[in-house]
């Protein structure tokens, strides 16, 4: 049995370069994907006439276009760089949606970019480290013994020959399933956010675009002149922005403990009907000092202000 294992971690296998990224997409569908799957199925299974068939071809559609988009992400030349990195990048992203909820949209990533170091290493236990281990480096390790055969220009052939094969396998399953999908992807947008790792390649060129990408945007001045619309007694307001709490534990909300014990005699203002513009700390915090409202409000209002 330990020479079975040892050999299995020795020995090298030699395959095409549209084999190895079948393979690799394969192992990505089957071990990342679940969450999006469940949900695709959960939620196409609704209805009361549930397409079976729209239902099974959902893993071979999803197989098809992974396995078209790992091959252009890796250019051919940097095939094992890019496709052994999204493996351990989606071992990661799938238990922090498997185990805390995260879908990792552009807020998320900006989340993640954002925050501080101790926040960060907070999560960082023997689990998540065990389970990035055996889905993540492990599997990454043994796809590096694959050897890709034939030079640059076989390569290229195989690389035409996948994107081929994939299209026509796209093709087939979208035709006769085209308003299943178009359905269910209009009316469930958030389900391609559970599309693993490619969800968060997404959200990262979309952070990138609106943070770098962009031209900074100019001071404007709202008020040239301000002045008080009546007379009135001075005073000092001074607001305190601390980390996420819900309502329900303050006191002066009407929790039983003394969360609030140092503040009533100071006649502190407590506003109970309020709402945030988002869960998130890079969200919420502008929005509050922002003057638009939830409906309204923009993170960076460079939308239509793109450089040429």
């Amino acid at each position: 049995m330990i020479m079975q294992i040892k050999q299995l971690f020795t020995q090298k296998w030699h395959v095409s370069y549209s084999q190895f990224v079948w393979l690799v997409s394969l192992y990505l569908v089957i071990a990342f994907n679940g969450l999006f799957l469940f949900n695709t199925l959960e939620t196409a299974s609704k209805p009361e006439h549930v397409n079976w068939l729209f239902i099974a071809s959902v893993p071979f559609f999803l197989l098809a276009l992974t396995a078209m988009v790992l091959s252009w992400l890796s250019l051919i030349t940097f095939v094992k760089p890019v496709l052994l990195t999204s493996i351990v990048v989606s071992s990661l992203l799938f238990y922090a949606t498997l185990n805390y909820g995260v879908i990792f949209d552009k807020s998320m990533l900006q989340n993640i970019l954002e925050t501080n170091t101790g926040e960060a290493f907070s999560y960082l236990n023997v689990q998540v480290i065990a389970f990035i281990t055996v889905l993540g480096v492990l599997p990454a390790y043994l796809f590096c013994r694959f050897k890709i055969v034939g030079n640059f220009r076989v390569r290229l052939k195989s690389f035409m020959f996948l994107n081929v094969t994939a299209f026509i396998a796209v093709a087939v399953i979208a035709v006769p399933f085209y308003k299943d999908y178009a359905s269910v992807g209009r009316n469930n947008r958030q389900l391609t956010s559970y599309i693993t790792p490619f969800a968060f390649y997404t959200a990262g060129y979309k952070y990138l675009r609106d943070n770098y990408f962009y031209p900074p945007l100019p001071f404007k001045v709202l008020d040239k002149t301000p002045h008080l619309l009546a007379k009135q007694q001075s005073s000092l307001t001074i607001m305190v922005v601390g980390e996420t709490a819900r309502a329900a534990n303050f006191s002066l909300q009407g929790y039983d403990k003394p969360t609030n014990q140092y503040t009533p005699k100071l006649g502190v203002k407590y506003f109970s009907d309020v709402s945030s513009c988002g869960t998130a700390t890079a969200i919420s915090v502008p929005c509050m000092f922002s003057r638009s409202d939830r409906n309204h409000y923009d993170s960076a209002s460079r939308k239509a202000k793109k450089m040429p």
